[in-house]
């Protein structure tokens, strides 16, 4: 056939999702697939999955390889180097995808004549887009944020001369596209009628550390371009610097708001201890009280700290 896609798949330490992210694809209802299995060096037992669900594959060029802990960016070279489709794709093995998910990328670039085709994520935990704003590819909004994942459809005769940078900690996808569009004038379509099944990580990039990598890495890549593309780039780079100053804004009102709220809280808690203290200390006269329950005395206090508390949670709604 003539639309072979090789899809290749890097595991580590996925014991939890590798079978899900396998079967997926063996549902795919594009059948012309030569499919590539990478186990990255896993600690747990996600080679032994692998080659278990790899007996059920229906494809006839399926492949699985070990090797040593190197990093996604070495696993996924290792796979380029094997593939021998026309089109590649690269699926992460805590996701999976859709039965025609392939299909429809495959139409988006073998009708309209271009290179790579990419979708929106799908957060499958809590049933939500993960992707904002217009999602329609425009080089400047692709140098100013990643747009496409790294499981999109490409053309391999587009990615001549490219290769994932293993220098990178973050954001080697991204470096890897820029390289297909700058360097190799990749044409590049959104693709509105499918998702990708996107697993969210915890923490992303929650932490200063995390910025501070991300950061790193994006004027890393951008350095690359900078003499070729200097009025884009600054834009980009500019850009970059608002959406970083309403981030750290946004994490400075939300700081102040938590600070107001312990205050509040500290407050209500030095309150009601002092009322357990005058509840101590008349609890001889109390006990024989037939007009008053003690246990509802000494729980008073605390019913105006659990409504403060359900107020705050439901403000948060």
């Amino acid at each position: 056939m003539e639309n072979k896609v090789s899809i290749v798949v890097t595991c580590y330490n996925h014991e939890k999702y590798i079978e899900q992210c396998l079967r997926s694809i063996f549902a795919q209802t594009h059948k012309d697939i030569e499919l590539i299995v990478i186990n990255d060096g896993s600690e747990d037992n996600s080679e032994k999955i692998i080659r278990e669900t790899l007996k059920d594959s229906p494809y006839l060029e399926s492949y699985f390889f070990s090797t040593a802990n190197h990093g996604v960016s070495s696993a996924r070279n290792f796979g380029l180097e094997k593939i021998t489709g026309k089109f590649l794709l690269y699926i992460d093995s805590d996701n999976y995808i859709d039965k025609n998910y392939v299909e429809y990328l495959l139409n988006s670039l073998d009708n309209n004549g271009y290179d790579i085709a990419y979708c929106q994520l799908w957060d499958f935990k809590n049933d939500k887009d993960i992707l904002t704003g217009e999602l329609s590819f425009s080089l400047e909004r692709e140098l100013k944020g990643n747009m496409i994942d790294v499981s999109s459809l490409v053309r391999v005769s587009i990615l001549k001369g490219i290769k994932f940078d293993e220098k990178l900690k973050t954001l080697e996808d991204y470096d890897f596209w820029l390289q297909a569009v700058l360097k190799n004038k990749a044409k590049v379509v959104y693709v509105s009628n499918i998702k990708l099944n996107y697993r969210m990580v915890e923490g992303s990039r929650n932490s200063r550390g995390n910025w501070e990598v991300y950061y790193d890495s994006y004027f890393y890549i951008l350095k690359k371009y900078i003499k070729e593309y200097p009025e884009l780039i600054l834009n980009a780079l500019k850009d970059n610097i608002f959406i970083w100053l309403n981030e750290y804004l946004n994490y400075e009102q939300a700081t102040q708001k938590l600070e107001k709220e312990i205050i509040n809280l500290r407050s209500m808690l030095h309150e009601s201890e002092r009322e357990i203290t005058l509840l101590k200390e008349n609890y001889t006269s109390l006990r024989n009280s037939k007009t008053y329950k003690i246990g509802e005395i000494l729980t008073a206090p605390f019913r105006k700290i659990r409504k403060y508390i359900a107020t705050l949670h439901r403000s948060k709604k």
